[in-house]
């Protein structure tokens, strides 16, 4: 991660799942991140400042937790998206137009596109927001679901 620390600012927003068996406690991610040039900044309930002064937003997660909230709110605010091609994840990006998929638990894979991403990259996020997570296709979609249409 060090030739990363130069070119970047990482900050690390969220809360600490204490019951989890396979995550960080919050005194080994503290240490990780003034290790590592991150800036740990718990929960916030300000979040959409936190992305509007965000250049990228990296979710690199690995299990199937449906489409994240805070990927569909990155694309709302037209966010260059890099995340991993996981169930749910991966419905949030087109590869190469608003965002790069990573492998997921592959920390090369996530490095390699956070170096290819660049501040001149154009992000169709918005576009691809309104396309996709339109709350009137989103409720078609949910009546059509239950029979309801």
């Amino acid at each position: 991660v060090s030739n990363l620390d130069s070119r970047f600012i990482f900050i690390h927003a969220g809360l600490i799942d204490k019951h989890s068996k396979s995550g960080l406690n919050l005194k080994t991610l503290r240490e990780l991140a003034k290790k590592h040039c991150v800036y740990y900044i718990g929960y916030k309930e300000n979040i959409e400042e936190y992305m509007l002064a965000s250049d990228l937003i990296v979710l690199p997660s690995y299990y199937r937790e449906g489409t994240p909230r805070s990927l569909i709110e990155a694309l709302a605010l037209n966010k260059f998206i890099i995340t991993t091609d996981t169930p749910g994840c991966k419905e949030t990006i087109i590869d190469n137009w608003n965002g790069f998929l990573c492998k997921a638990r592959d920390d090369k894979s996530l490095v390699s596109k956070v170096l290819t991403f660049s501040y001149e990259e154009n992000s169709n996020s918005r576009k691809y927001c309104e396309y996709k997570f339109d709350v009137n296709k989103v409720i078609e979609s949910t009546m059509k679901a239950y029979g309801e249409k």
